[in-house]
């Protein structure tokens, strides 16, 4: 995935013992950490800029828990998506991604003809700007999650006081 979120919280080894307790207050901060991710998802999903909307709607969350270990991860499978939110040196990608982009958002000369040859002449004019230039950082996974962070460390410190005030 694109961007991980991960923020730790320390817990005494005397309540690790408690094993009622410790799992009330993982259940409790699991639930924090749904609602935490699912806001950053959208946060990032409105900063994502938008050609076909893929990339957009390719933003997706997730909770994983491994070894008393929460961990909200946001992200995207797309290959592009890190490159355009965190920038990219110079470098030559590959014509075909490009002419698609080229096509999709009708960079082109009209007629087949002139068509195909604009195709492949604004492909390659992207291709060597980036080759020259690199890609621009956009940011959107870290202003995103910058938008909700202040309302991201409420949910996760009212969801650690709750677990902690429910295993009494």
């Amino acid at each position: 995935m694109g961007s991980e979120v991960r923020v730790p919280i320390k817990i005494s080894n005397k309540l690790l013992r408690s094993g009622k307790m410790f799992e009330t207050l993982q259940k409790t901060l699991e639930k924090a950490f749904r609602e935490s991710v699912l806001l950053i998802e959208g946060k990032v999903a409105l900063r994502t800029p938008v050609n076909t909307g893929a990339l957009r709607q390719s933003i997706t969350s997730k909770v994983v828990v491994r070894d008393k270990v929460i961990t909200g991860i946001v992200g995207s499978p797309l290959k592009y998506a890190v490159p355009l939110s965190e920038g990219a040196k110079p470098h030559r990608p590959p014509l075909a991604p490009l002419m698609l982009w080229v096509q999709q958002t009708g960079r082109t000369a009209r007629g087949k003809k002139k068509r195909a040859a604009g195709l492949m002449r604004a492909a390659l004019s992207i291709q060597k700007a980036i080759a020259k230039r690199g890609i621009k950082a956009r940011k959107f996974f870290s202003l995103g999650f910058k938008d909700a962070e202040p309302v991201v460390k409420r949910i996760l410190e009212e969801g650690l006081k709750k677990g902690l005030g429910g295993a009494k």
